[in-house]
């Protein structure tokens, strides 16, 4: 075995948003989690609301005013009930995801 091309390993204590702390084997001597088994609604068995909002609005900020209409316009079409609802918001604007969406709104089967 060659010497000195291993990572040296630490025993690395690891924080949680929640407060908890617990100590693991790790290359890195500290880490940061945003959950844990202490916290995790799967290892709870309660149901908690993972902030989700934060990575939206980022997007939103890097991609700017056209992705919220984009996205508005997409709902808009999903949401339309009948054909000619369809062909309404298709009118109002060219947009290729209009027109994809609402084919799949058309081509689907009545019970869907």
């Amino acid at each position: 075995m060659k010497t000195e091309i291993h990572p040296k390993y630490h025993q690395a204590k690891v924080t949680c948003a929640c407060g908890n702390e617990f100590v693991v084997g790790s290359t890195k001597s500290e880490i940061k989690l945003d959950i844990c088994s202490a916290c995790h609604p799967f290892f709870t068995g309660t149901q908690k609301f993972v902030d989700t909002a934060g990575r939206v609005d980022k997007f939103f900020r890097k991609y700017g005013e056209e992705a919220q209409t984009r996205v508005a316009k997409k709902k808009k079409v999903r949401r339309a009930a009948d054909q000619t609802e369809v062909q309404a918001l298709m009118a109002e604007g060219e947009d290729s995801v209009l027109e994809d969406v609402a084919s799949e709104i058309t081509d689907a089967p009545a019970g869907k």
